[in-house]
């Protein structure tokens, strides 16, 4: 029969001594500091968070102002314009005017 060998300990044998109140503190103070770092790790990505909006918020509104000036320029230009488009209106509203007046006329030339 192959007898069983006791597994071999290398080293001095060691006794835990401390009182397990003490393990028990010891493993809240661990417990509160990871408890600790996680909120303060939350309150970063917030800011973090929060600074990236408000500075998105406020690109977005310096490209709106641009945007705006842009177009009261554009409205400025097409006022002083309005001049151009009354002529054309009038040229249009004129060569309507007489193709009607000579829709009965006939062409005497041919005849």
């Amino acid at each position: 029969m192959a007898r069983a060998s006791a597994p071999a300990l290398a080293g001095i044998p060691r006794v835990n001594l401390m009182p397990r109140l003490e393990v028990e503190r010891r493993e809240r103070s661990v417990l509160v500091k990871r408890w600790f770092g996680a909120v303060i790790g939350a309150v970063v990505i917030v800011a973090l968070v929060c600074g990236g909006t408000f500075y998105l918020r406020w690109t977005e509104e310096r490209r709106v102002a641009a945007a705006q000036a842009q177009t009261s320029s554009l409205l400025g230009e097409l006022a002083s314009l309005s001049e151009v488009s009354q002529a054309i209106a009038t040229v249009g509203a004129l060569e309507t005017f007489r193709a009607e007046a000579m829709a009965s006329d006939i062409g005497w030339a041919p005849i």
